[in-house]
């Protein structure tokens, strides 16, 4: 269980939260109600097993990685970590005791895809490249709070702007498609926590008017981020 790869795409989102109930086939990883990361275990190779907590998933990770090629069997909350050589017994979390903080909703994304019940208003693509450079210039471009999408026209226009509407802002044009004119914020606090990588964007709107955007990876298709809409500026 908990192979090499379900370990670092779970551990690419310690920065939103360090505190993870792995759960099988989906494991969610989410920070308050604003953004909530997705990871299909079962697309990335992992069997069945029971739920198990990890009040600091960074520490467990970094144990693992010292135990070269690593088997992970778990008993009664104990995981035994062991290669032909070395043993490490890791005791994982209660899952009550990080319930309030860890625990996500993994039929939330299947909800929120569900164009039966919300429009897709919006597609487009930010590679890694320029995926980078949004998070890099929001750290040097100080203050500027506000990551927006916005279609006008037909065309996509992804920007970055301050709470008080200053001349500083940056802004990228993207490859992508709309059926109709809106504007999302969101907060850069959050996006800037989001593995550097490509994406494929998708703007969904509720029956109540509400816009969500989900980011799903292009290397894998085990991996949809949600993030919410603030107010609007």
């Amino acid at each position: 269980m908990l192979k090499n790869t379900t370990r670092q795409s779970i551990k690419a989102f310690s920065a939103i939260n360090n505190s993870v109930i792995v759960t099988y086939p989906r494991t969610v990883i989410k920070m308050g109600k604003h953004i909530q990361a997705f990871i299909d275990v079962d697309k990335l190779g992992e069997s069945q097993f029971e739920d198990v907590g990890f009040l600091d998933f960074g520490e467990f990770n970094s144990v693992v990685d010292i135990i070269k090629d690593a088997e992970i069997t778990e008993s009664k909350g104990i995981l035994k970590i062991s290669n032909s050589n070395s043993c490490v017994n890791y005791t994982t979390t209660t899952i009550d005791i990080i319930e309030d903080s860890a625990q996500g909703n993994p039929e939330m994304i299947d909800r929120v895809k569900n164009e039966e019940k919300n429009t897709k208003v919006a597609t487009f693509e930010i590679d890694s490249e320029n995926f980078d450079k949004i998070k890099k210039m929001s750290g040097l471009l100080k203050d500027l709070d506000n990551f927006i999408v916005e279609s006008i026209d037909g065309k996509i226009n992804v920007s970055l702007m301050d709470d008080t509407r200053s001349s500083k802002s940056y802004s990228l044009n993207v490859d992508g498609s709309s059926i109709e004119e809106f504007k999302m914020v969101m907060s850069m606090d959050l996006i800037s926590k989001i593995p550097t990588a490509a994406y494929d964007f998708s703007i969904m709107k509720s029956q109540k008017g509400s816009l969500i955007c989900i980011l799903d990876s292009t290397a894998t298709n085990a991996i949809s981020i949600v993030v919410s809409s603030k107010a609007t500026l």
